[in-house]
């Protein structure tokens, strides 16, 4: 605000522009269930510093990327990208530009100067001759801004400040405390110490006329102007929950028999949900089961995946079926039989055959495939094919007969010869005889029998031949 002599006041605004570092950009990541992640961000080429608030909050790392601790929920932390400015040094190098004295009368004085920008007073250079904590003040028109107390080694040293001053005039760097102890030139300070439109070292605080020219205790100034910072970018550890998944079983009613179903259930889920069973089967559900185990996989649209596995028992067993087959004998023959063996049932079942019969044992069979269906009366039934045998061909006989040559003579002959036999084969004549061929015969009728192998092993027959007249 401005007033003239007429007393007319009136009001003029400056403005500063104030370049802001674009925000760097940055890459989310996502983990099911609790664990670290890995956040990253890109920016400019300045430094990358990450904080978990939009705004203060406290410094958690530096870099392009970023390690979370363990994490249990979803977190946001702010990346911002801070375009670092070079360090300066103004002022004197060192205490020769005078003579001069270790100060120790008072606690009074110090060096006067000018900020044009925001600055960060890095460091400066002291002498002192006696080591000692001291503490040094920022102030300004009397009031203390900063402050920072460190002990100061005998002889040279550089000691570390970090304070951050905004634009104004008349700050005053000063020793305060009973100690001071540190190097003041007499003399010989030729101010203003400055960088142009940025700082400037202007004098001393003391009063007398005489000091204008001294130089109080802090030389070689490392300075820089206040980084320019970005608004800060969010950047998610995203903690998705697992899938959650449930069964309802329902149990094959037999064993052996595909009736048995599995009914999955699934929360904490989103998007698409990919399923995939163990035995091939890609959907939600199943059905047609027979008993055993079956593991899935499931897979939400936010890459979370959950294996689990379910048993489908059975509420019964199959009744085993064991037949003891007796093929038939010999070629056109029905004598065959199947005696059934079963087991694994309880109480009265029902048996239903092929051939209709509906008892458990079946006679007098022709060769041929047959099957039978047990039912004990539970839910379980079993289905067996058995295949009776058929037996030998009948033997094919052929006599060669040799008539009596003569009435009352007996030299008579009858020679058999026999095919579609197996050994050993037996003849036996009606008269008693036996062999393929007998002799000494006399006029008459003769019967054979020519039993083809042993009866008693399947696949044999029996031949039978009759001859009228000899």
């Amino acid at each position: 605000m401005v007033e003239d002599s007429a007393g007319t006041k009136d009001t003029a605004s400056k403005f500063l522009e104030v370049p802001i570092a674009q925000s760097p950009s940055g890459s989310n990541d996502t983990i099911c269930g609790s664990g670290w992640l890995s956040l990253s961000a890109s920016g400019s080429g300045g430094e990358l510093r990450w904080y978990d608030a939009p705004n203060n909050g406290a410094l958690v790392d530096s870099g392009s990327t970023l390690t979370t601790p363990t994490l249990s929920n979803t977190t946001s932390y702010y990346v911002e990208e801070v375009e670092n400015t070079p360090v300066q040094s103004v002022g004197p190098v060192d205490n020769n530009l005078f003579s001069g004295r270790y100060f120790d009368s008072n606690d009074n004085w110090g060096c006067l100067f000018d900020v044009s920008k925001p600055m960060i007073l890095k460091s400066v250079k002291v002498f002192s001759d006696m080591n000692a904590q001291r503490t040094i003040e920022l102030r300004q028109n009397g009031n203390v801004l900063q402050s920072k107390t460190l002990t100061i080694p005998n002889g040279q040293s550089r000691i570390t400040l970090d304070f951050q001053i905004s634009p104004g005039d008349q700050y005053l760097l000063k020793v305060t405390g009973s100690t001071v102890n540190l190097y003041r030139n007499d003399g010989g300070a030729n101010y203003p110490y400055d960088i142009s439109g940025f700082v400037s070292i202007t004098g001393n605080n003391t009063t007398s006329g005489n000091a204008d020219d001294y130089y109080y205790y802090f030389y070689d100034w490392n300075v820089k102007e206040v980084p320019c910072r970005s608004d800060r970018q969010e950047v998610k550890a995203v903690v998705t929950d697992e899938p959650s998944l449930s069964f309802t079983v329902s149990d094959a009613s037999c064993q052996g028999g595909s009736t048995g179903a599995v009914d999955l259930s699934v929360a904490n889920v989103s998007g698409t949900v990919d399923y995939q069973w163990s035995n091939g089967a890609n959907t939600q559900d199943l059905s047609n089961l027979q008993a055993g185990n079956y593991s899935v996989t499931v897979q939400s649209g936010s890459s979370c995946t959950a294996i689990d596995s379910v048993n489908v028992a059975s509420s019964g067993q199959a009744p085993n079926i064991s037949p003891n087959v007796q093929d038939v004998s010999c070629e056109g023959s029905e004598d065959g039989a199947i005696d059934l063996t079963v087991t694994n049932t309880s109480g009265t079942s029902d048996y239903q055959w092929s051939t209709g019969d509906t008892t458990q044992d079946v006679n007098n069979l022709g060769p041929g495939i047959y099957s039978v269906t047990v039912d004990p009366g539970s839910a379980c039934s079993a289905t067996e094919t058995t295949t009776v045998g058929q037996g030998g061909n009948r033997p094919d006989i052929t006599p060669d007969v040799n008539d009596v040559s003569c009435n009352g003579d007996e030299d008579g002959s009858i020679n058999l010869s026999v095919t579609d036999t197996v050994n050993p084969v037996i003849y036996q004549w009606a008269h008693g005889k036996t062999g393929n061929s007998i002799t000494s015969l006399s006029p008459g009728i003769y019967a054979v029998t020519v039993q083809n192998g042993n009866l008693s092993r399947p696949g044999m027959g029996t031949g039978f031949w009759r001859h009228t007249r000899i």
